[in-house]
């Protein structure tokens, strides 16, 4: 783009316009001024480039899409979606002290859970299940999460009970509707995205996907107390993050000087000597925990692992976070919510789409059942969430299921626009569904980072990258 960046800097603020317009006009503007950069840039428009930084999923059948251009929205908006972020996360680590204290909650929580989680839970939080150290516990080691929110759009629905969920100063049309904390992926599809929005439009993001994930693996590498620190980048085989993502993070970061190595491999590689914990035979100083709580079908190696105190970005107890219960307290639990001042309430109330925990039958005679999307309640990702009220009345009913009900959030259909490469390598700007996902880093006694955006789209729900849908990164302006 040369000397035509500042001026690109200027049509993009012009484009995202007042913190008033809807976020729906303010992409709508940005990505048809981005369309019209791109189209210049047609030498960087090679799709086969692309996909060969990263993109390809081996063995998964296709390669993941890439937007052309990241979502752009004003920074005031932007700096809004990071406080709701920060906000929520804070939140999330309150409801589940909250659950836990609860005995009859806690019990709820600890029957639906897998076994090896259910027993996590027990070493780390038992016997007492004390609240204030629970909290401790959850907020005593760095870890990452990744808020997904819905982007809304203004249309008026079909049906106007349908949606009770609208746009406004405090959610800035960006709907939360749940979080992951168990180390979520995306962290180097964020990256190439970032890079290659420099190379076309020379527009830097507000933080790098790479330096979001130093700055916790720095912590990480210091609480291991080593003078030469080694940190594993471990995932288990054949999972996204083993396949695409760690092996090539492990190599950037190994080229940048950082003070501590990285050493990617996969679960079936680590081995436990002792106090002592060894990848590819070389000994831990911490590892970058990307697997589920139990290493997949070994789960005295998983519990043999953590009882080192090995140094663990995202702890083996992070998935607490991302309980989909933890929305529907916050949401709606009166014991809960009479613990928080009127503020904080009405601020929770224009944020969080309304969510209920659903734990009998009876409790769906007390909601339109259609007006909502249903998830198990103690479940983490997308298993088992449905559209289907009869199939969530009949895991609670027949089942014992906790279920969680959250409102629908417009749109159904797509109508973001979106910039991508059709397989000839044309560009095209085609509706979409989408979301904005802030990540969020927590590092004991600093302030939390959430300034990275990875934003997907699928033309259909649920919106998953590992399903068929594509991702690009989100920018203020």
């Amino acid at each position: 783009m040369g000397n035509n960046i500042e001026e690109l800097r200027k049509e993009l603020k012009k484009g995202a316009g007042r913190s008033v317009d809807t976020i729906s006009s303010q992409l709508r503007a940005t990505t048809d001024i981005l369309f019209k950069a791109a189209e210049q840039s047609s030498p960087l428009l090679d799709r086969d480039y692309w996909l060969k930084q990263g993109f390809t999923l081996k063995g998964w059948g296709g390669p993941i899409e890439l937007m052309v251009g990241p979502r752009v929205i004003n920074e005031q908006r932007f700096a809004q979606a990071v406080e709701n972020t920060v906000f929520i996360d804070g939140l999330l680590n309150l409801a589940a002290a909250f659950i836990f204290s609860d005995p009859i909650k806690r019990q709820e929580m600890l029957a639906t859970l897998p076994p090896f989680e259910r027993k996590i839970v027990e070493v780390y939080f038992g016997p007492d299940y004390n609240p204030q150290r629970t909290l401790g516990v959850l907020e005593s080691q760095p870890y990452y999460g990744r808020l997904d929110q819905l982007i809304t759009t203004p249309e008026v629905p079909k049906s106007q009970s349908q949606f009770d969920y609208e746009e406004n100063n405090i959610n800035v049309g960006l709907a939360p509707i749940e979080m992951n904390r168990n180390g979520p992926e995306g962290i180097w599809f964020t990256h190439v995205a970032q890079d290659i929005y420099e190379k076309l439009y020379g527009i830097e993001p507000p933080i790098t996907a790479l330096n979001f994930i130093i700055r916790l693996l720095r912590k990480t590498a210091k609480r291991s107390g080593n003078a030469n620190p080694l940190i594993g980048l471990v995932a288990p085989t054949d999972s996204v993050v083993s396949i695409v993502e760690l092996q090539y993070i492990a190599d950037a970061l190994n080229s940048m000087g950082l003070g501590f190595r990285s050493l990617y491999g996969e679960t079936d590689e680590l081995e436990v000597s002792g106090t002592d914990v060894f990848l590819r035979r070389e000994r831990l100083s911490g590892i970058w925990r990307n697997w589920g709580v139990q290493i997949q079908g070994e789960p005295d190696k998983s519990l043999a692992i953590y009882r080192t105190g090995i140094a663990v970005l995202n702890p083996p107890y992070s998935f607490v976070g991302g309980l989909k219960a933890l929305f529907a307290v916050i949401s709606t639990d009166p014991e809960f919510r009479a613990k928080l001042p009127k503020e904080t309430l009405n601020y929770i109330d224009k944020l969080i789409p309304t969510t209920r925990l659903l734990t009998k039958a009876e409790d769906f005679d007390q909601i339109p059942r259609g007006n909502y999307i249903y998830k198990p309640a103690f479940a983490s990702h997308g298993d088992g969430v449905t559209s289907d009220p009869e199939a969530a009345f009949s895991a609670v009913r027949d089942q014992g299921t906790p279920f969680v009900a959250q409102a629908k959030i417009p749109p159904e259909d797509p109508s973001i626009g979106t910039l991508i490469l059709d397989e000839g390598a044309q560009l095209t700007n085609l509706p979409m569904l989408a979301d904005f996902n802030n990540y969020v880093g927590h590092i004991p006694g600093q302030t939390k980072v959430a300034q990275l955006v990875v934003t997907r789209f699928k033309a259909t729900h649920p919106i998953n990258v590992a399903k068929g849908g594509g991702l690009g990164s989100g920018y203020p302006i």
